[in-house]
């Protein structure tokens, strides 16, 4: 719509501005209703915002599509809350996930957490996300699933703002796994705990080319893997991850007990983050980090990590390069090279600091160029 603005020497042609649409509200409790509001925002031509009752939870105990409990996002639509929780009933006769975002659409989560959902036979048990997905202090929570308990992504973008994946399990992705190539997943300030993964990656995981992961201020803490990744793990070639700031601890895996790199074409850079109180249980080691790939860590610690078998911080088995600047590593126990195991290639610290590891900072001796046993 436009009107001429006459100034008496011109008359121009002045747009007037569309009024933001309000905010469909959803009253507490009524899923029928805030399925119905997804659907309406679904045909949408802009951005639509759904509004959730302050402290209320909307319990599913059935499906409103196939194996997903609201319809599926097909529009762009946000979804806004104050602790304000979509659960699948505990109950529920049949599994499916809360949530699911299809291609190309996109979802904003605003104080929400999905939490409960189950489908053992599929990916996503909170929600799966086939196309851009933010969660901005919200959480998912106890959910199961066989490729990412809590979240499974293959869309182009999942990001987690001042946002928590707990308690979630799996049997690849305890609490979220990257399925699809190229797909990135960006994490400021958000905590991955208490996830378990019957297989690999009890945290986070990777599992298609061209994966990316960007930690910024983030803890993944007290997660488990049956086999590979206690905490994070790099499954797929051609993935990067890049962490600052943040910490990798207390969690468990059989291999690489914080973080397993478990592929070679692929590219870690950790600055200033905390590896610490991390155990591998098996015999290959890597109680802080099994490394397969190319790794550069700048600042921070490997401290206090555990190994059955070699690396208590750190085993580097890899064509490519490992090179620790200034890192402090310290309190580290293994079979060998408590604080630095070099099974392959080439190992370099700079101005790295090695004490009081078991029973020996580094080995094999004199592989570890800049480590003094």
């Amino acid at each position: 719509m436009a009107i001429l603005a006459c100034t008496g020497v011109l008359a121009l042609p002045v747009a007037l501005a569309t009024p933001a649409q309000a905010a469909t509200y959803v009253p507490c409790g009524n899923v029928s209703a805030l399925d119905a509001a997804i659907v309406q925002g679904n045909a949408a031509t802009s951005t639509f915002t759904i509004a959730l009752a302050p402290g209320c939870t909307y319990t599913l105990d059935s499906a409103f599509a196939g194996d997903t409990g609201l319809t599926p996002v097909t529009g762009d639509i946000r979804i806004a809350g104050s602790r304000s929780t979509i659960a699948r009933d505990a109950g529920a006769a049949t599994e499916f996930r809360v949530m699911k975002v299809e291609t190309g659409a996109t979802l904003t989560l605003n104080s929400i957490t999905l939490a409960n959902g189950k489908i053992n036979s599929n990916a996503g048990g909170g929600i799966l996300n086939n196309g851009t997905l933010t969660l901005n202090a919200s959480s998912v929570r106890d959910s199961s699933s066989n490729l990412g308990g809590g979240l499974a992504t293959a869309g182009p973008l999942l990001t987690l703002n001042s946002s928590t994946v707990q308690n979630n399990s799996g049997s690849l992705g305890g609490g979220v796994l990257l399925t699809g190539p190229g797909s990135k997943m960006v994490i400021n300030s958000s905590t991955v705990q208490d996830n378990s993964a019957t297989g690999l990656f009890g945290g986070v995981g990777t599992a298609a080319p061209g994966n990316e992961i960007v930690m910024r201020s983030t803890t993944i803490k007290n997660n488990s893997s049956a086999a590979l990744g206690g905490g994070i793990g790099v499954g797929a070639a051609n993935n990067t991850v890049t962490a600052r700031g943040g910490s990798i601890t207390d969690n468990t895996a059989n291999t690489g007990g914080g973080f397993a790199i478990g592929v070679s074409a692929a590219q870690v850079t950790l600055t200033d983050v905390t590896v610490a109180r991390n155990e591998a249980t098996g015999g290959n080691g890597g109680g802080g980090i099994f490394n397969s790939a190319a790794l550069k860590m700048t600042g921070g610690s490997l401290r206090d990590n555990v190994a059955a078998g070699p690396g208590g911080g750190l085993n580097h088995s890899s064509a490519d390069s490992a090179t620790l600047i200034g890192v402090t590593v310290r309190g580290n126990s293994a079979s060998d090279g408590g604080g630095v195991y070099r099974t392959s290639g080439p190992v370099t610290a700079l101005g790295s600091s090695f004490t009081n590891n078991t029973p020996n900072n580094c080995s094999p001796l004199n592989t570890v160029a800049g480590c003094r046993n």
